[in-house]
């Protein structure tokens, strides 16, 4: 097989699989999931979260393989067309280069999509801290809200007995908040 239609062949495959990561998150849109992102949340969802995450995941890889498949064709345009290899041979290398390019874009989908995850909750935990933080707000109810919020966004194991100074610094830390040095903030629970 000749150099330019090997690289055309290779350009096909990347394509392909491209166009279904762009197309991936759409066909695991599943009626459970779309009735689970519709349905309104007091606060926040860690559903909408993940979805999110994992479909902008999904299309930046998807992209990234239309991008490569692109410079590949325009390879197969611009290549000699001197004989490489036999057919049988460019067709098994061909779907073995597939193969690889699959387990590094799953790789890459599930890098991208938890790292986005973890930070969009760690934002989320930033957003409650701050909102309760210019409040002003130290009670119990406002402390067991962030404990909470804590719990589900970031996996911390905060007890609400342990006062709003070690809650709020416990999840400053956490969501990367830097505390204002002239904030007063409680030891222990204050009165309603």
């Amino acid at each position: 097989m000749p150099l330019d239609k090997f690289l055309a062949l290779v350009a096909a495959l990347t394509g392909t699989l491209g166009s279904v990561y762009v197309l991936r998150s759409s066909l695991a849109m599943s009626p459970g999931l779309t009735a689970d992102l519709a349905t309104p949340r007091w606060g926040f969802s860690t559903v909408i979260i993940d979805s999110l995450s994992d479909q902008r995941a999904d299309s930046i890889v998807g992209a990234s393989a239309f991008g490569v498949a692109l410079v590949l064709g325009v390879a197969s345009i611009l290549a000699p067309t001197i004989p490489l290899m036999s057919f049988a041979r460019a067709v098994i290398i061909s779907l073995v280069i597939a193969l690889v390019l699959l387990a590094l874009m799953n790789w890459v989908r599930s890098s991208l999509a938890a790292r986005h995850r973890a930070a969009s909750r760690r934002q989320l935990l930033w957003n409650q801290l701050d909102a309760t933080l210019k409040e002003g707000k130290f009670q119990k109810a406002w402390v067991e809200g962030l404990v909470s919020a804590a719990r589900v966004l970031a996996g911390l194991e905060l007890d609400v007995a342990s006062g709003p100074r070690t809650v709020y610094g416990a999840v400053a830390k956490a969501a990367r908040y830097t505390l204002p040095a002239d904030l007063e903030i409680p030891v222990t629970t204050p009165g309603p």
